[in-house]
């Protein structure tokens, strides 16, 4: 009997040890999701299957921050094909300035997210700002965690008091090719939110002004699920198990009776 308390022991320990595997998503800005609104304001909701088979939501607004560090809501726009581009405030129909940027201001995507996630790349479409002739998509990237619901109106203060938070846990990309549409964002470990932005570069490594389309966003949610394998090696503990009793069954069915 000890020896099954010892086996049951063990399988208990592995199934605990199991790690939570991360699922991985990707969801393509170049669909134009679910819109809400047309202007200032407005938003595009996606939904996307990870590899684990849930469903993972995002909500995608657009904001800028002026020159006096205020933070206002602008309009995000769907370009096909190119991505997500965003209108500050007075901007959208001041001619080619419908991309992600930080000239007059910082612009940046706001993603709200159903659950606590990692962004791990993405597909920033470069484009040219009016009269410079380059394209820079180095990218701000940074996280936050926000209770309540996960599709919450943040326009005001709630969302102006983040900005501390994201600032402080920001990462500038640095593209050193400029054209390259792919980017590895490289958070540091651990880094999860349900709320995150992608804007670009903020105070950046280069000095060079950026401009890109969002086209495409990859990361991981934790998962509560083992692998496959892991699954197999509990089965296989559970068999052992299974076994030793049958074992000790029969050797107390074969003991002859001495009374």
């Amino acid at each position: 009997m000890r020896k099954l308390f010892r086996i049951g022991l063990a399988v208990t320990t592995m199934a605990a040890a199991l790690p939570a595997q991360a699922a991985t998503f990707v969801f393509n800005t170049v669909n134009s999701g679910r819109s809400s609104g047309s202007d200032i304001g407005n938003s595009f909701t996606y939904a996307t299957r990870a590899n684990d088979g849930s469903v993972v939501n995002m909500k995608v607004t657009g904001w800028s921050v002026a020159t006096d560090y205020s933070v206002m809501p602008g309009t995000v726009h769907s370009w096909n094909a190119d991505g997500l581009g965003i209108y500050q405030q007075g901007e959208k129909d001041a001619g080619n300035l419908h991309q992600i940027d930080n000239v007059n201001g910082w612009e940046f995507a706001l993603l709200q997210f159903d659950r606590a996630v990692t962004l791990t790349s993405g597909v920033l479409n470069p484009f040219k700002l009016t009269d410079l002739g380059y394209s820079d998509s180095d990218a701000f990237i940074s996280n936050a965690t926000l209770s309540g619901a996960w599709d919450q109106n943040l326009t005001g203060r709630t969302f102006g008091s983040l900005l501390p938070t994201f600032r402080d846990n920001g990462v500038n990309t640095d593209n050193t090719t400029f054209k390259s549409n792919l980017q590895t964002f490289n958070m540091p470990a651990g880094a999860a939110g349900n709320v995150w932005i992608v804007g670009g570069s903020y105070f950046g490594p280069d000095d060079r002004n950026d401009a890109f389309k969002l086209a495409q966003i990859s990361g991981s949610t934790p998962g509560a699920v083992p692998e496959p394998a892991s699954w197999m090696m509990m089965i296989v503990g559970f068999g052992a198990i299974g076994a030793a009793i049958r074992r000790r069954r029969s050797k107390v069915a074969t003991t002859p009776d001495l009374a």
